[in-house]
Order: C-alpha cells, then sequence, then structure tokens
C-alpha cells in the first residue's frame, strides 16, 4: 500500500471520528476580519496549492455546523487549512485555521443563512483557491405545544426539537386576547398554567427559547377558553366545601441592585402539601407586565432598568390552575453608577 492510500485512509478516518463526535464538545478558534487577515505568513504569490475537495456538512443544529473535507491530492507535506463563515443577514466575517480536514463552528445564530469557505495553506505561506458551500442554521423553536383549557386557565406545554442543555436556556411566554396588551411569562421548566383568564375568551399564545443570542423564534397557538356552566347543586356542594387557596404573607425585599431586586416571603400558614407561587412585576414606566413561576418562596429578578419604580406581586397557584388573593410591594432599583 502506497503512502497516498496510507494518508487517504487515515484522513478518511480523522474525518468519520470526528463527524461521531457531539456538537456540544466542540470549540473554534475564531478571529476576527482583521485577525484573519494577519494570520499567518504573508501571502505573496498566487494559488500555486491545490485547493481541498468538496465541502461536505454532515450535521448542522441551531447554533452549530460541522464541517469537513477531503485534502488536496497527492499533497503529502504538512499543511493546514483557513475556514472562514459568514451570516448572510449580519455581514460578519470569521476564520480559523485547523490542521486537520474538519471543523466545528458553534456560537452561529439559529435560522440563519451562513457562507463558509475553506483553503488549502502550505507552511511558507501560500494559500490555494478557495471551495465554499452554504447552510442555514436549523430554526430553534418548541415543538408539540399544546393546551389543556378550563373556564379562567390553560395549562400549557411543549418539547424541544432535539436534546439541549437548558442550564443557559429559558422560555418566554406571551399571551392576549384581542384588544388586550401582551402579557409575559418567564420559566425554565417545559410547562407553565396561565390564569385569570375570561370565559369563552379566544387567546393567542407564544412560546420562544431564549438562548445566548436572544429571543428565538416562537412558537405560537390559539386556544378558546371554556364558558361558565350553570353549577348543579353537587357543583355547588363540592365547591363550598373545597380548600380555599390562601395567599403567601408579607413580601420582603432582601436585595436591590441597580437591574435586579431579591424578594422573599412566607408561604401560607398551616399550608404543608406542595405548592407553588407566581411573580409578577410591572414597571411604572413602561408598564409591561411579566411573570414568573416558581416552587420556592423566593426570586431574584434581573434585566431591570435602574432607578425605575417596580411594583411586584405574588400569589398562591394550584396545579388545577386556582389561585389566592394577591400580595404585593413596591421598591425602585438603584440609580447605575461608573
Amino acid at each position: 500500500m502506497n503512502d497516498g492510500q496510507n494518508t487517504g485512509e487515515s484522513t478518511e478516518q480523522a474525518v468519520n471520528t470526528a463527524g461521531q463526535r457531539d456538537l456540544n464538545d466542540c470549540q473554534t478558534n475564531a478571529y476576527s476580519l482583521q485577525e484573519c487577515v494577519d494570520v499567518g505568513p504573508h501571502i505573496t504569490q498566487p494559488y500555486v496549492v491545490s485547493p481541498p475537495g468538496q465541502i461536505k456538512i454532515p450535521s448542522v443544529t441551531h447554533d452549530a455546523v460541522f464541517l469537513s473535507w477531503d485534502p488536496p491530492e497527492g499533497l503529502t507535506e504538512s499543511l493546514r487549512f483557513r475556514v472562514t463563515w459568514k451570516c448572510e443577514s449580519t455581514g460578519d466575517l470569521l476564520c480559523s485555521e485547523v490542521p486537520v480536514p474538519n471543523i466545528c463552528i458553534q456560537g452561529l445564530t439559529p435560522g440563519m443563512k451562513y457562507e463558509f469557505t475553506v483553503a488549502t495553506i502550505s507552511d511558507s505561506g501560500r494559500q490555494s483557491k478557495s471551495v465554499s458551500t452554504t447552510r442555514t442554521t436549523d430554526v430553534l423553536e418548541p415543538k408539540e405545544l399544546k393546551t389543556e383549557v378550563t373556564t379562567t386557565s390553560a395549562r400549557l406545554s411543549w418539547t424541544l426539537p432535539y436534546e439541549m442543555d437548558l442550564t443557559s436556556h429559558s422560555f418566554c411566554i406571551s399571551y392576549s386576547s384581542t384588544g388586550k396588551d401582551k402579557e409575559f411569562i418567564s420559566t425554565s421548566s417545559y410547562c407553565t398554567v396561565i390564569t385569570g383568564l375570561q370565559p369563552d375568551t379566544k387567546y393567542t399564545v407564544n412560546v420562544s427559547i431564549v438562548c445566548h443570542s436572544g429571543i428565538c423564534q416562537p412558537a405560537t397557538t390559539t386556544f378558546r377558553t371554556n364558558g361558565v356552566e350553570r353549577p348543579s347543586e353537587d357543583k355547588q356542594h363540592t365547591t363550598s366545601t373545597s380548600e380555599e387557596l390562601l395567599p403567601p404573607r408579607q413580601i420582603n425585599i432582601t436585595s436591590v441592585a441597580h437591574d435586579a431586586v431579591s424578594l422573599s416571603w412566607k408561604p401560607p400558614e398551616g399550608r404543608t402539601k406542595s405548592l407553588k407561587f407566581r411573580v409578577t412585576w410591572k414597571s411604572e414606566r413602561e408598564g409591561d407586565l411579566y411573570r414568573s413561576e416558581v416552587p420556592v418562596a423566593k426570586l431574584r429578578i434581573q434585566g431591570l432598568t435602574p432607578g425605575v419604580k417596580y411594583e411586584f406581586t405574588v400569589v398562591t397557584i394550584s396545579d388545577s390552575g386556582g389561585q389566592s388573593t394577591s400580595v404585593s410591594t413596591t421598591q425602585t432599583t438603584d440609580n447605575f453608577t461608573y
């Protein structure tokens, strides 16, 4: 077996092995456009090095693309490859140099088209003509969005297109009915319960994944709450004897910063079984209403505006969508100082 065959088999084995790696385990040492110009020896002679083979894309996710290619035929000296990628929407151009014919590029934006270019670089700094291809990253949106409605509440649940590490992700839910302003809920779980809805009313709801690049494209659905039924005598008796949800006790502000407020409160007296709390906050200046559900009697709210007064409200909620009366307090965030 000759050296060319050995090189070809080694390269193919390296590409196949690299293609099986989890994209989340790859890292890309990327350079900016100016750094791309500065990397490596200055190229003084035009294309005297053979270009790499066609670019292949074995795998794509919402924020990463894995590329592989064949090295130039008959080239036995050590070589490197310069890979550049450019986002069609923003025009941002980055590059990286690798000693093997594959690379995993991470930190991309979901649902964006990118152009990828690869050129061979010799140790003397000579560069080949480039080969190029384009690919659009996956759109990152929740799947299988389902609703279960009652007269005044709706339970939402969803899944993801593939397994993800949610330690750096969360979900933003917005909902509204005709003529009403949108309301927002933030959560890190795969489900939430919206309460305080109007009977026999149509609502539109959006569920978006919040990742490193911002809020991704939402999954959207509509639902109509149930109409009010005239209760029978049995239902009236059941309602009168059912346990009433007690509200949390006084809210305490445990810490305040220019962009964050930490709240804590005591659970309802005598309540020992599992419960959850819905926290809402509204800026006095902007008026937008946000919500979050937590299984513990505390919450740190971040992303607030410096020097602005906020109203915070907490209610006890049940799995069926019922809620207690609320307790409220106000607090002004600190002014930002340099």
